[in-house]
């Protein structure tokens, strides 16, 4: 093989593995759960499709749904299972998504509306409604969970959220990433995610007018230093939600793994937007 191909799509493999890789422990419920009880891992078929998901089943409510970014699988949101201060809410569920891990790997579904339609089964169940929390690509498909299926979901927090059409264009690298020969040769999760993005720019045009159909409140968070996800996605954000309850907090010097660098950040907008969406019992 060409050397200097080989070279390339090691660079490549560098510069994509820095922008994708997964920054977070992939081990066994053992070594990510010691010395506490595990949450349950299930699979179900939606139309034909796998889906697996791990549930941490708790009594209380609302039901909350986490969705993961590319590439990714369950374990992105391993942690906040098993966060002290969400213990006292209700079932937490985070699927793999399409196309990764256990949900048919590598068959990669590039549609924000298919993955949408297969996680949302999900949406039903014990303590719901459903807050639906979302980081990356994961936040477009949360917010395509609610354009799509608004009486499931009772709130949504998008975690620098990858939702801007204008901010969403493939990068240099990603289009060279794409070519076939230099796609071979990367490692395949890239490849996988690179696939899924590609076409990400259409897609989200393709919702863009789901926004003003909105109703239930909207959280963001967004770092001000994201090198991934450009930081005037805020801004798109505070125009598009206009229309509905919305909070968005612009962290300064976090970038876009906040969901792993600033988890009590994390954690206190989605306690923010639970107090927002509780029910109202006064008679």
């Amino acid at each position: 093989m060409n050397k200097t191909l080989r070279r390339c799509a090691l660079g490549l493999s560098a510069l994509l593995g820095g922008c994708f890789g997964a920054p977070y422990p992939k081990g066994s419920f053992e070594q990510l759960f010691p010395g506490a009880p595990p949450p349950q891992m299930h699979t179900q078929t939606v139309a034909g499709h796998t889906l697996r998901y791990v549930e941490a089943d708790h009594p209380g409510s609302p039901r909350i749904l986490f969705v993961h970014g590319s590439p990714g699988e369950w374990q992105a949101f391993a942690a906040y299972l098993k966060d002290p201060a969400l213990q006292h809410y209700g079932p937490m569920l985070i699927p793999d998504r399409p196309g990764y891990g256990g949900s048919e790997a590598h068959h990669i579904v590039s549609s924000l509306a298919e993955q949408a339609r297969r996680i949302a089964p999900l949406l039903k169940g014990p303590g719901g409604p459903t807050i639906v929390v979302g980081h990356s690509l994961g936040g477009a498909i949360a917010a395509k969970l609610a354009m799509d299926y608004p009486s499931e979901v009772r709130g949504v927090l998008l975690l620098a959220p990858s939702v801007a059409p204008t901010y969403e264009a493939p990068r240099w690298y990603q289009k060279l990433a794409a070519w076939p020969v230099v796609d071979w040769l990367i490692p395949r999760e890239l490849a996988d995610a690179n696939r899924e993005l590609m076409p990400l720019q259409s897609e989200l045009r393709k919702m863009e007018p789901g926004w003003a159909t909105l109703r239930m409140p909207v959280y963001v968070v967004q770092g001000t230093a994201d090198g991934l996800v450009d930081p005037r996605t805020a801004d798109y954000l505070q125009r598009m939600l206009a229309h509905t309850p919305h909070r968005i907090w612009r962290y300064a010097d976090a970038g876009h793994l906040l969901l792993w660098e600033h988890p009590q950040v994390i954690v206190s907008a989605l306690q923010a937007l639970i107090a927002a969406t509780a029910p109202d019992d006064r008679q």
